[in-house]
C-alpha cells in the first residue's frame, strides 16, 4: 500500500462498534499469563506486518470502564520500533441512540459529529 501512492503510515486498527476487543483485551490484562500473552500478539503482529502504529477505536461503553484495556497496551507498545498509538472513543449520548420513532440512530462522536463506522 506504501508502494508508488502517497500513504506513508498504516495503522492497524483495534476495535469496533459491535466489537468486545476491549473487554478480551481486559481479559488478557487480569492475569500475568494473559498480559504475557498480549504482549507476545503484540510483538507478533508488528513483526509480521508492515504496519506502522495501533488505532484504538474505542465504542465500547461505558468509556471510563476500559481505562485499562486502553493504557496499558499503549504502554507496551509505546517505543516498539516507533509505533504510532491513535484513539478514537466514541460516545453515544443518550438522547441520540433512538429516533422519533423509537427506531435506532446512527452514533455520534463526543463533538456530535457522525461516528464512524467499520
Amino acid at each position: 500500500m506504501k508502494t508508488g501512492g502517497t500513504v506513508t503510515k498504516v495503522p492497524i486498527s483495534i476495535g469496533s462498534g459491535g466489537a468486545s476487543d476491549f473487554a478480551a483485551i481486559q481479559l488478557f490484562l487480569s492475569t500475568p499469563d494473559g498480559e504475557r500473552i498480549l504482549q507476545k500478539n503484540f510483538g507478533a503482529l508488528v513483526t509480521a506486518l508492515p504496519i506502522d502504529g495501533f488505532d484504538f477505536t474505542l465504542e465500547e461503553m461505558p468509556l471510563c470502564n476500559f481505562t485499562n484495556a486502553v493504557v496499558n497496551p499503549a504502554q507496551m507498545l509505546n517505543g516498539c520500533r516507533g509505533m504510532v498509538i491513535t484513539f478514537g472513543p466514541h460516545y453515544i449520548r443518550p438522547a441520540d441512540r433512538t429516533g422519533p420513532s423509537g427506531g435506532a440512530l446512527p452514533g455520534r462522536s463526543i463533538s456530535g459529529t457522525p461516528a464512524r463506522r467499520s
